[in-house]
Order: structure tokens, then sequence, then C-alpha cells
């Protein structure tokens, strides 16, 4: 089991504090965000990608991360494997699936995941490892076990 703190909002000390009290695997959730603590961190942690990708910078998060956990359609993986492919990179992924009504989340629509994994098995370098989901910040133990369950 890995813990993953994330560092999103807070300064590139605090990331460093983390890593320093062995916290390995750090996650950002914007690409920009990421790349100064990245550079300032150098040959530190293993950062994972946890928010929303867009196509347009799928060459950046391919050379930044180790992981990236919000691959939510085809054309996405289809750009990341590209990109990884040409950087010689092979970035563990994971697909995001929208399991809320929320406006705020994004993801595959669950009934799409299926598809979404079948392409990705033939996406090389790209590696497929599982599924991400944000449950409902309303509706209690409850709600997010309704998320999860979907």
């Amino acid at each position: 089991m890995t813990l993953l703190a994330v560092t999103k909002g807070f300064p590139v000390e605090v990331a460093r504090k983390a890593f320093g009290l062995g916290l390995s695997d750090l996650g950002e959730n914007r690409v920009q965000e990421a790349e100064r603590k990245i550079a300032a961190m150098e040959g530190g942690p293993r950062w994972h990608l946890i928010g929303h990708l867009q196509t347009n910078k799928a060459r950046r998060a391919v050379q930044l991360f180790e992981e990236i956990h919000s691959v939510d359609s085809v054309r996405l993986a289809e750009e990341l494997a590209r990109r990884a492919a040409a950087e010689g990179r092979a970035p563990r992924c994971y697909i995001e699936v929208r399991t809320t009504d929320e406006a705020t989340k994004s993801g595959a629509a669950p009934e799409e995941a299926l598809a979404l994994l079948a392409r990705m098995r033939d996406l090389a370098p790209l590696r497929c490892v599982g599924l991400m989901t944000i449950g409902p910040l309303h509706g209690g133990p409850q709600g997010a076990r309704g998320s999860f369950r979907t």
C-alpha cells in the first residue's frame, strides 16, 4: 500500500519536508504547479498527477509524472501513449470514473470505463493499473459508499 501525500496548494518547502519525513509519493493537481516543485526537488519523490488533465498538456504530464490518475477518455489515453513513446516513458495510469452528478467532477461515465480500459490495453507504453474516483462532498459516508460502489 502507498500513502499519497497531496501537496496541492502548499509551497515546495512543505513538499520537501514531507519527503524528508519519508513520504516518497507526492500528488499534484495541476501540471503548472507541479513543474516548479518537481524542478526544485530534483531526484526526489515519485510524482502523481491527480487532477484533470487536458490533452494539450499530455506531453508535459508524461515528462513530469510517474503516475497519472485522471485518464478520462480514449482521446487523452491515445495522446498520452503517443507522448510517452516519444519520451521513452511508461507512466502508470488510472481511469478516472465520474460516479457523481456533481458538475465539478471529471471522469469517464461508468458505462464508458470498460471500453476505455480495453482501448488502453493496446496503448503501450501506458500501463493502466486501476480506477480512480472522487466521492461526493455531500451525503456523508452513505454518499461516499454509493459512489465507490458505482
